[in-house]
């Protein structure tokens, strides 16, 4: 989400600086996730959690929620560098 009203009369190299280091903490955010992910997973694994009706382990959860955290921090850290690199004025 962009909030037009204060980017639009900054010049567009900043404007890109802003959104690379948006985009920055995102990713850090989303590498955060995924990794203490990991450490939930070893622990319903080690624990053998189970869902209370059904009885299916927890943990098969786990890697879709890793991948798509890994994913995102990917993409993030991606559109971080293209803004950096970006040297368009306009």
């Amino acid at each position: 989400m962009v909030v037009d009203i204060f980017f639009k009369q900054m010049p567009p190299s900043i404007q890109r600086l802003l959104d690379a280091f948006a985009s920055f903490l995102f990713g850090i955010v989303a590498s955060i996730f995924s990794w203490q992910m990991l450490f939930g997973l070893a622990d319903t694994i080690y624990n053998k959690d189970i869902s209370m009706i059904v009885g299916v382990p927890l943990w098969i959860a786990y890697p879709f929620g890793i991948a798509s955290f890994s994913l995102l921090a990917i993409a993030c850290f991606y559109n971080m560098t293209v803004y950096l690199c970006d040297r368009k004025d306009g």
